[in-house]
């Protein structure tokens, strides 16, 4: 009994109308359904009138399509735009090294006034975008070998990019030897042993 119900409560409803209509015609045509069901003959007129409506409405329930879907053409397809290609603006190769250039120098823009307006330290204190390059070099001092207070200090107060290599300190490099040479006067008010190294 509970997996007929369990049939009956899981078929559709307008299968469950079409075969009520079916039993209520067949009753209107029989006297008695297995000694169990008896029909009186007043009864049959209004079995039929009610089975034939039951069957109708199963059947144009199961033969309707879906609602929201379209029984004549499938769903129209949009295309999205086209879309322009990507246009990227060319980027100006520079030199591996090459750090950021900084403002022309003019009378009013000197190193010296940049030092005293505290915009000291820099990242990078040198000027470059190509070759020959005119570097510009501190001694280490003379604090050993291990630990130069030259080179601690040259990162910490001017230029954070200095390098120390081969007993010296490397502290800026220049395209320009005339910017090479206002940058070396300055350095050596700050250091003892400044010098500007060949063309490389």
């Amino acid at each position: 009994m509970t997996e007929f119900m369990d049939a009956l409560k899981n078929t559709p409803l307008p299968i469950l109308l079409v075969l009520a209509g079916v039993f209520l015609i067949v009753l209107a045509f029989v006297t008695k359904i297995g000694g169990i069901i008896e029909v009186q003959p007043s009864q049959k007129g209004p079995a039929i009138v009610i089975g034939l409506l039951l069957l109708v409405v199963g059947i144009v329930l199961n033969s309707a399509p879906p609602s929201g879907v379209s029984s004549t053409q499938n769903p129209s397809i949009k295309q999205s735009p086209t879309q322009s290609p990507l246009q990227v603006s060319p980027v100006e190769k520079s030199s591996p090294d090459s750090t950021p250039s900084q403002e022309p120098l003019t009378p009013t823009n000197t190193y010296r006034e940049k030092y005293a307006k505290g915009e000291y330290p820099m990242r990078g204190c040198g000027r470059f975008s190509g070759y020959p390059v005119y570097p510009i070099f501190i001694s280490r001092g003379s604090s050993g070998f291990e630990r130069s207070e030259n080179f601690e200090r040259v990162k910490k107060d001017f230029c954070q990019d200095a390098i120390d290599s081969n007993g010296r300190i490397r502290v800026a490099s220049f395209t320009e030897e005339k910017e090479a040479d206002m940058f070396l006067e300055f350095i050596k008010e700050h250091f003892d042993e400044a010098w500007k190294g060949a063309a490389q």
